[in-house]
């Protein structure tokens, strides 16, 4: 027997080094963002109850035997890939008198690999799935004459665990244990020994304690440092691409004023029919502008929405930064519809959305009022059918003097 506990134990050792040296190169590419925790965080306490099918082996008689076991145990995730749980329990706790050593009680240590997380990780995930294998010590109890005789403990298995809350976990695991019994007093001597193995099946609950308060606020720091940088890559993107924007408003602000000034010359010349292509060139020429050059820098809004929504609001603030940048830029703030509901009430609701966005601009970040207008445009202007979400938006433009 003790051959193959030897056998069992060197079995386990190679496992477990394959495992590791197989989720060390997984690892790199996956779970390099795994935060890291204090020695207190991720700590969990659980126990488990279940079928242990036992079989005896003394003086060459074998001896198998039905009954139940129980765990506890402490668990401690150091990585999404693996885990130790430290266990104290008795696998056998009936008794059914067929032969001695058939109750003993254990502990010990386990490592657990994620064989889920070893392929991709996902923090959010509801289910895991582990192999486990570890090795401890057992004692004989309720045996008369063989109370307090110990062994080496090794075993192994699997577990499936369900993720019921951020707190609680229902798990099932199935173990094969084997120990092999030795009178301390009779170590070198051979005798008194007494070979088991068990396989066992259990179903129980784990309670999560997750981080301690100290983490708790660190990572909240972190959090709100990462949304930071992230906030301010956004307002950057934000204001390149209004910078090309104005750019863009420009060439056609020189545009429509060179049709004006022919405009103008065919006026003094008494050219009506140049007078009216003229004029609807330009007037095409500004609704270009109000569609086309908006569209990359807009305030999208939802149907019958007139406050700037919180996931915008960051425009906002990007367009209050170039403001404050330029003290000469002024800017119409131009209010649309797409083109369901009434005329007269989507008049008014763009007017109230171009309103909205200039007095958070002035009382949230100071803007003159002076420099900002707003008007609006209704549904006049739409895309395609005016279905379309751009249709309900704010766009900012350059005042064309």
């Amino acid at each position: 027997m003790t051959k193959k506990v030897l056998q069992f134990g060197l079995l386990l050792s190679i496992l477990s080094f394959s495992l590791s040296a197989f989720a060390q190169d997984q690892e790199k590419p996956r779970v390099q963002d795994y935060p890291r925790v204090g020695f207190w965080s991720n700590w969990s306490i659980g126990a488990d109850l279940g079928l242990n099918i036992q079989m005896n082996q003394q003086n060459g008689s074998i001896y198998r035997s039905l009954g139940l076991g129980a765990h506890g145990f402490f668990q401690k995730k150091f990585h999404p890939l693996w885990n130790v749980r430290l266990y104290l329990g008795v696998p056998r706790i009936t008794k059914d008198n067929n032969g001695p050593g058939d109750r003993y009680a254990a502990a010990g240590a386990d490592m657990m690999w994620s064989i889920m997380n070893a392929f991709s990780y996902n923090p959010d995930r509801k289910v895991d799935l582990f192999i486990m294998a570890g090795n401890g010590i057992s004692f004989l109890i309720g045996t008369p004459g063989e109370n307090g005789k110990w062994s080496l403990y090794s075993r192994g298995g699997m577990e499936f665990d369900w993720y019921v809350s951020k707190h609680s976990t229902i798990f099932i695991d199935g173990l094969v244990g084997v120990y092999d019994v030795v009178n301390p007093k009779t170590w070198f001597t051979g005798n008194s020994r007494l070979g088991a193995c068990n396989a066992y099946v259990g179903l129980g609950y784990m309670y999560n304690f997750g981080l301690t308060k100290a983490d708790q606020e660190l990572f909240a720091q972190k959090n709100a440092a990462n949304n930071c940088d992230a906030l301010n890559d956004q307002i950057n993107d934000l204001a390149s691409e209004l910078a090309s924007c104005k750019q863009n408003e420009r060439r056609l602000e020189d545009r429509v004023n060179d049709l004006e000034n022919e405009l103008a010359m065919c006026k003094k010349n008494n050219n009506d029919a140049a007078n009216s292509e003229l004029q609807k060139r330009i007037d095409q020429m500004k609704n270009d502008q109000l569609k086309f050059y908006a569209l990359p820098f807009s305030i999208n809004y939802a149907t019958n929405q007139s406050e700037v929504p919180a996931g915008e609001q960051v425009k906002v603030k990007t367009i209050a930064k170039v403001l404050e940048a330029d003290k000469d830029l002024k800017l119409k703030i131009v209010g649309f519809c797409d083109a369901t509901g009434s005329d007269e009430l989507n008049q008014k609701l763009s007017e109230k959305r171009a309103d909205n966005v200039k007095k958070m601009l002035v009382n949230k970040y100071g803007i003159a009022e002076d420099r900002l207008t707003c008007e609006g445009k209704g549904k006049t202007i739409v895309f395609g059918d005016g279905a379309c979400a751009i249709d309900r938006r704010v766009s900012f433009y350059r005042e064309i003097e």
